[in-house]
């Protein structure tokens, strides 16, 4: 085999370290994370009203858009950590999210509300156990099936007190 003069061998580890580098700048430049208060007007379940918008510690306002923006909006008053695309405009496309404070002081429990053997409970996100839900006001018991938010304490190792409740995503009909 002979070499080209001045010229050397392609290094396979180089183009695959510069693959990397160029896939990872492209993917994460546009990605940004933020925390802040969601400032949203009053919304009814099948009406579309204002946007709703994230308050960043700093007073910048992103409005939220996508099926996920649409979670956080309902959210109102609430403090939670999002992971979006930025868009123009100061649009922030959110991919996802996490609720820190959802009143009350407390971090809310967030999952899928349903029927388990005759008791209401929590399925909750990310494969954490079901939770029982106590004292759940009947306007909560309407609507299993939905994803949503719960505040309270656990009471027992399964079971969470409510005292207060939010819907995210409204059950599908």
């Amino acid at each position: 085999m002979t070499r080209l003069q001045g010229r050397h061998p392609p290094n396979p580890r180089a183009r695959i370290f510069a693959f990397f580098v160029f896939f990872l700048l492209g993917c994460t430049h546009h990605t940004i994370f933020v925390a802040g208060m969601v400032e949203s007007p009053p919304r009814h379940d099948d009406a579309h009203s204002s946007p709703a918008y994230l308050v960043a510690s700093t007073g910048e306002r992103f409005r939220l858009t996508g099926r996920l923006g649409e979670e956080v909006a309902r959210v109102p008053g609430g403090i939670v950590r999002v992971r979006g695309r930025q868009a123009a405009g100061h649009r922030l496309v959110v991919q996802s999210y996490e609720i820190i404070d959802a009143g009350r002081g407390m971090a809310p429990h967030v999952g899928i509300l349903e029927w388990d053997f005759g008791r209401l409970v929590l399925r909750q996100d990310k494969g954490a156990p079901k939770l029982e839900l106590i004292d759940a006001p009947p306007s909560m018991r309407e609507s299993v099936g939905a994803r949503l938010w719960v505040v309270g304490p656990i009471v027992a190792s399964d079971s969470l007190q409510v005292l207060d409740f939010g819907i995210l995503r409204p059950a599908r009909r």
